[in-house]
């Protein structure tokens, strides 16, 4: 069982596990001259605000919050896969991930672990809420799937899905295939989603999705009486693939940590312009780094 500890003691622990590696992290001159460690930390892009402001809001939070000579030093990614080359590479030392994605990748990775998972003292601080988000004025779509996930809740088919999509592969094991159905006649809702990112969601060399976002998909087309091409897009395209036409719906994740790029007090970074269905998962966030 993984050890929940307070975002001050994993970053000490996390420091510490820094400084044991072979390639030691690079100081800039001011850094050196004010004795701080810069943490050098893999995030994969969002779209909602800029890096300068997630950075900022990530730098307010550690001052008000913690003690130590440390600071965040980000780095954006666009996908799971680049990310995880640039941790290997020791590129980067730490990576802020989902937990189901954090236990996954561990899971497939013997030199990797999971440093702590970061929770907060508020219901919904230091965790990834996940929802799905189209345009403002797609009231229609909007009301079709927030009804169909608020259905599959209350009936506990997304229980069900978490069990076998994502509990079922903490040890790494392949995401499961998943056939979407097809319904003559239906309209086609255009879906996006990064396919990169198991157990919540993927999709093979041959086009196959897998995952549980997949499966939920699944759930959503028959609920909701729609059909559902699912296109893939990198994460920080999200917000474009929908502003472009290319998707009708995204996946979204609502974030309440000072870890990501969430407004601290509303907990949320919706762009203007989108609306969000109600959240159908939420988990806690957590570090991933080398094994000493």
């Amino acid at each position: 069982m993984k050890k929940i500890l307070s975002l001050c003691l994993v970053l000490c622990l996390v420091i510490g596990m820094i400084t044991a590696c072979a390639k030691e992290p690079a100081k800039s001159a001011e850094d050196t001259a004010q004795g701080v460690l810069p943490l050098k930390t893999g995030i994969l892009s969002r779209s909602a605000v800029s890096e300068e402001e997630s950075e900022k809001l990530i730098g307010e939070h550690t001052a008000a919050h913690h003690t130590g000579p440390m600071k965040f030093e980000l780095t954006y990614y666009d996908n799971m896969s680049s990310m995880l080359m640039a941790l290997q590479a020791k590129d980067i030392y730490v990576m802020i991930l989902a937990d189901s994605v954090a236990e996954y990748i561990v899971a497939q990775n013997d030199s990797l672990m999971i440093a702590a998972e970061i929770q907060g003292d508020g219901l919904n601080q230091n965790t990834a809420s996940y929802q799905m988000m189209m345009k403002e004025d797609a009231t229609d779509i909007h009301q079709k799937f927030n009804d169909a996930i608020l259905e599959l809740k209350e009936e506990g088919v997304i229980d069900e899905l978490i069990e076998t999509h994502i509990k079922g592969h903490t040890d790494g094991s392949n995401s499961q295939p998943v056939e979407i159905p097809v319904t003559d006649g239906a309209d086609t809702i255009k879906v996006a989603v990064t396919g990169d990112l198991p157990p919540l969601d993927f999709v093979a060399a041959d086009g196959t999705p897998a995952g549980f976002n997949m499966a939920l998909l699944a759930e959503i087309a028959k609920k909701a009486n729609v059909n559902i091409e699912v296109v893939q897009v990198d994460t920080g395209a999200r917000a474009a693939a929908l502003t472009s036409g290319r998707a009708d719906v995204v996946f979204w994740v609502n974030t309440n940590s000072c870890t990501v790029h969430g407004d601290i007090e509303k907990g949320s970074d919706i762009p203007e312009g989108t609306i969000v269905t109600e959240p159908y998962f939420t988990e806690p966030i957590s570090f991933v780094t080398f094994k000493q």
